[in-house]
């Protein structure tokens, strides 16, 4: 039988994973977040920041994925913790 050639999945594709997402950083200040979003799309890497607020403060997580499988989750997290995020760790989102 022929191969099939995998088909490219988009940064907003679902995922199965119950932690499909990887938390790169969380930030108290805004520009903070921004800034190292846009760091990691300067290398091809898609984040998302997401406002969180608890006791009356705000914090920003900088997240990447979805990730659509364990192996593509792992690349994405060897990707990140070579730009120098080594605390990122796999998140539900």
């Amino acid at each position: 039988a022929a191969a099939t050639a995998p088909t490219p999945v988009a940064s907003t594709a679902s995922s199965t994973l119950s932690k499909p997402f990887i938390q790169v950083a969380i930030f108290r200040e805004e520009s903070n977040a921004t800034n190292a979003a846009a760091g990691l799309r300067s290398v091809g890497v898609v984040p998302v920041v997401r406002r969180s607020v608890s006791d009356g403060k705000s914090t920003w997580r900088v997240l990447v994925g979805p990730a659509p499988t364990t192996d593509d989750r792992a690349a994405m997290l060897s990707k990140v913790k070579a730009l120098g995020y080594s605390d990122a760790y796999f998140v539900s989102g």
